[in-house]
């Protein structure tokens, strides 16, 4: 049942190329020469009349499939004013006090929902498709805090690598609290002819001293269709712990061409392989769960609306993101200048806040713990 409902799924996935973009794919582009493509749209953005979602489509004709553009950088239309490491920083913390909440829960399976609904509470509405976030530079850093009640939760979020794009984030509680989210996670961003598919690479750590316990999660792939204007998330993921056999399995549906809803998804607890509950819902909107797995008296788990995002307090900075073209060209020629620099003073880039152990997993460093 499961692989058929998989093959399901990557046939609502398919979606007709139109003949302009087919012809495009035989002439093959180097990845490259990917970058040229977009600088000179980024040449064309000076004209004001052209949308974001114009010059997406002027690049992407002259892509092939399967092309990697994670570290493109794209005309300023086409960019949000706010870098991804500030965006995710959000996402991570704009509902850590679902996580304050489940330190206070002693049943093993009660807990294992609530830190279930933060993984889902990390998942972004997007609003605008064709605008995506800056691109971290190299040692951007985004550091903060937040106050929520009589507990300060501090926030540490770095790009520790360009290429390939990679950032640390560690968000922690000071005091007796002892809670811990921490994650690496490695961007990929591919043309997929009728979609650009968002990967991550690593897991989301969830870490309570209290009990002991680890949890852990990934993100889903994101899709961006193209020629249907919008964004979702698709494919499997799980919520595991390193102390019981209590998981759950997860389900996130493609939107199908006709008929369906967006944003759908299942998840299945698990205790060892005994099924006992079955969870359905909108990630964006309400999940429901039902009391045994076969059964249909379902009730509200959660409902991503009722929640109240917690702003992070930042220190006193100075300074505006670039967020249009030339601003943006600035900033990444001062970044190749140091990166050519580096390369001839045969140095490596060290962090600021965190460093690789020997595993090559990285750290924050402990002067940030105290």
């Amino acid at each position: 049942m499961g692989k058929k409902k998989l093959i399901q799924l990557e046939i609502e996935e398919q979606e007709e190329i139109p003949k302009e973009f087919k012809e495009n794919q035989e002439e093959k582009v180097e990845d490259e020469d990917i970058q040229n493509i977009v600088d000179q749209a980024e040449q064309d953005d000076s004209d004001s009349r052209k949308s974001a979602s114009d010059i997406i489509f002027g690049i992407i004709k002259k892509l092939h499939i399967g092309a990697d553009i994670s570290i493109i950088s794209l005309p300023g239309a086409c960019v949000l004013p706010k870098s991804l490491i500030q965006l995710m920083s959000e996402q991570f913390t704009a509902h850590f006090d679902l996580l304050l909440q489940a330190n206070d829960i002693k049943d093993e399976k009660k807990r294992l929902l609530q830190v279930y609904c933060y993984f889902g509470s990390i998942l972004m509405e997007i609003k605008d498709c064709f605008k995506k976030p800056l691109n971290p530079i190299l040692g951007e850093t985004y550091q903060g805090h937040l106050d929520i009640g009589a507990t300060r939760v501090d926030i540490f979020t770095e790009n520790v690598s360009h290429h390939p794009p990679i950032f640390s984030i560690t968000v922690c509680c000071r005091g007796d609290v002892g809670i811990k989210v921490t994650s690496t996670i490695g961007l990929g961003c591919h043309f997929m002819g009728t979609h650009v598919k968002f990967g991550t690479q690593g897991d989301i750590l969830v870490r309570f001293d209290r009990f002991d316990q680890t949890y852990s999660s990934a993100t889903p792939n994101l899709a961006l269709r193209l020629f249907r204007g919008f964004m979702e998330y698709v494919g499997q993921t799980s919520v595991t712990n390193d102390r019981d056999d209590y998981r759950i399995k997860s389900m996130f549906h493609a939107k199908p061409m006709f008929m369906g809803s967006y944003n759908y998804f299942e998840s299945t607890v698990y205790r060892g392989k005994e099924k006992l509950h079955k969870i359905k819902g909108h990630w964006d909107k309400q999940l429901d769960i039902n009391s045994s797995f076969n059964s249909c008296d379902f009730t509200k788990l959660i409902d991503r609306h009722e929640l109240t995002p917690t702003e992070i307090i930042l220190p006193p900075h100075e300074g505006l993101l670039p967020t249009n073209s030339l601003l943006k060209q600035k900033v990444e020629e001062e970044q190749r200048k140091l990166a050519k620099q580096r390369l001839q003073r045969n140095e490596s880039w060290k962090p600021i806040h965190y460093h690789q152990n020997d595993k090559g997993q990285w750290l924050l460093n402990s002067n940030n713990n105290n």
